[in-house]
């Protein structure tokens, strides 16, 4: 679930992602959930999302997420439109959305951290053609050591997964670049 939320007293944008209420009982997901958007607090380049805080809501015992507020589209949306017209996307918007998910992952992967769940949905296109990587929370600065003994299910898009992730593999920086 995620949300706009306004909060005064500056009237400061942000967008809150709380985890669903059907995942927020599996104290698995919990897991890979916190640790992944706090590994992401540590992430800090104009093409990843900012984190402001990540934290349990004791009303509803479900982890939630505090970042900054993009507003635009994600590219998938840009591309759907984009088709829908029945034009393709311009060279140089595609060029610059490339580079700049680039640049992103090199800064991602700099910090020891991968991304895990690359895919359009998970691309924004801001204002001024702005565009920055969001929903780090599968596998965001995980080692092969941190998920010993916990679950080895597949997480991320099935369409934009590595053949050695598609294999068990644990994620890598190759990964990301696959997707």
């Amino acid at each position: 679930n995620l949300y706009k939320a306004i909060l005064p007293p500056d009237k400061l944008v942000y967008a809150l992602k709380h985890l669903h209420s059907h995942l927020a009982g599996d104290s698995r997901v919990v897991s890979r959930f916190l640790t992944g958007c706090r590994a992401m607090m540590n992430l800090d380049h104009p093409g990843v999302v900012k984190v402001y805080d990540v934290d349990m809501d004791v009303g509803s015992n479900s982890p939630y997420i505090v970042m900054e507020y993009i507003a635009g589209k994600s590219v998938y949306r840009l591309l759907t439109e984009t088709q829908t017209r029945g034009q393709r996307l311009r060279e140089q918007v595609a060029m610059s959305v490339v580079y700049q998910i680039a640049c992103a992952l090199n800064s991602v992967h700099a910090k020891n951290a991968i991304h895990g769940d690359l895919n359009p949905h998970n691309i924004l296109i801001g204002g001024a053609g702005r565009v920055a990587l969001v929903d780090f929370s599968t596998v965001a600065g995980y080692t092969a050591s941190d998920l010993s003994g916990q679950d080895e299910a597949l997480t991320g898009t099935l369409e934009y997964m590595s053949p050695e992730t598609l294999k068990g593999s644990f994620g890598t920086p190759a990964d990301d670049l696959w997707a």
